[in-house]
């Protein structure tokens, strides 16, 4: 058995576990071009190995995931640098890097962006008579489903002032509650 490079990637993410959708990643990948014994370089092996990379897996209905490019070689020093940008969808991302000789898989959470719209839908059937228990007069109540979204449809966490969102006439906030 004589030695031969090992030609392993390793993949080193910089910049974080998770961002909000549509955000950028800068990552790098190294690429071990040692003698398959541990021994690590072969006199001349670090540089210039070609390094694929592919998109594998987003999360069902995202579209929008890319690469800053898809081919990379790998520096003096092993490692290769690229960027990537994460869909409109909430979940994980996979993207492979691979050489010749195998790959590893980088993993990316994306989540929800800051919110961008805030949807009001009276809930069917949610209005009801009934007596207001300090004045005695007749009122209706409406019951009301609130969402939160970011720029690409996903729930998106918000502390929400109803009082402010609610105004006009007589109408009140009677009760919150989150599903």
């Amino acid at each position: 058995y004589g030695p031969t490079d090992s030609g392993e990637s390793t993949a080193l993410q910089t910049d974080g576990d998770a961002k909000a959708t549509g955000e950028t990643f800068t990552s790098s990948v190294y690429v071990d071009n040692g003698d398959g014994f541990g021994n690590s370089p072969v006199s001349g092996a670090f540089g210039q190995a070609d390094i694929d990379l592919s998109i594998v897996e987003t999360p069902d209905g995202s579209s929008g995931a890319s690469l800053n490019d898809t081919s990379l070689t790998t520096n003096s020093n092993g490692f290769a640098d690229f960027e990537f940008t994460l869909g409109d969808g909430v979940g994980t991302y996979i993207v492979n890097a691979s050489t010749s000789n195998g790959g590893t898989n980088i993993t990316y959470e994306a989540t929800a962006g800051q919110v961008s719209q805030l949807n009001v839908t009276q809930v069917k059937d949610g209005l009801a008579t009934g007596t207001d228990s300090n004045t005695g007069t007749d009122t209706d109540v409406a019951v009301f489903r609130v969402r939160t979204e970011d720029s690409g449809g996903n729930i998106a966490p918000a502390d929400v002032d109803f009082g402010t969102v609610f105004t006009g006439g007589s109408a009140s906030v009677v009760e919150l509650y989150e599903d």
